[in-house]
């Protein structure tokens, strides 16, 4: 009988865990992931006709649309990706393209979400520039709820064919309003 319920325990944990290590899953098509902290929102990729693919936040018990984040295609839409603030009110959606790749910023208000307007980052010296500048942003992490890091990026070529690059950490704070601003760059 000890032997039986083991097995029975043993199956039960092994299921249990394969169910809670695969992403959420929804219709045919499509995915979830990049839960929010209380697990009640989640980026949701759709693979929709030609190539593109609807990237939407949804709430995740009822699986239901709140925001259109992007529309993208392969493989730039499996980049794209949500970080979230620890309370879970504050997020940053990554996302790239054929041109460059970059962050929007989004607070909770009300049942739904808002775009935050970035705040201008300070451009590094592009000395010698003679080529088109790639400019990239990219979050790293939420050191508090509402401070963010970013990884800002910048490619650019001289008349000389050389490749120059610069790199900074932009720390910005989100204050209750939605406003942000830049706290420091490094």
């Amino acid at each position: 009988m000890s032997r039986l319920f083991f097995i029975r325990f043993e199956a039960a944990s092994v299921v249990a865990a394969f169910v809670l290590t695969v992403p959420l899953v929804g219709f045919a098509a499509e995915k979830t992931r990049d839960r929010s902290p209380d697990g009640r929102f989640a980026m949701c990729l759709e693979d929709g006709k030609d190539g593109e693919v609807r990237i939407t936040l949804v709430e995740t018990k009822a699986h239901k649309f709140l925001l259109k984040l992007d529309d993208s295609g392969h493989p730039y839409s499996d980049a794209s990706r949500i970080v979230w603030s620890p309370d879970s009110k504050r997020f940053a959606f990554y996302e790239e393209d054929r041109k460059r790749n970059w962050t929007y910023l989004y607070i909770r208000k009300d049942s739904g979400f808002e775009q935050v307007e970035l705040p201008d980052l300070p451009e590094c010296d592009h000395p010698g520039l003679a080529g088109y500048i790639n400019s990239n942003l990219t979050p790293k992490s939420w050191v508090k709820p509402d401070t963010l890091v970013l990884m800002a990026h910048d490619e650019w070529t001289t008349e000389d064919n050389r490749a120059h690059e610069c790199n900074r950490t932009v720390t910005i704070a989100i204050d209750s309003s939605g406003k942000a601003s830049i706290q420091s760059v490094q």
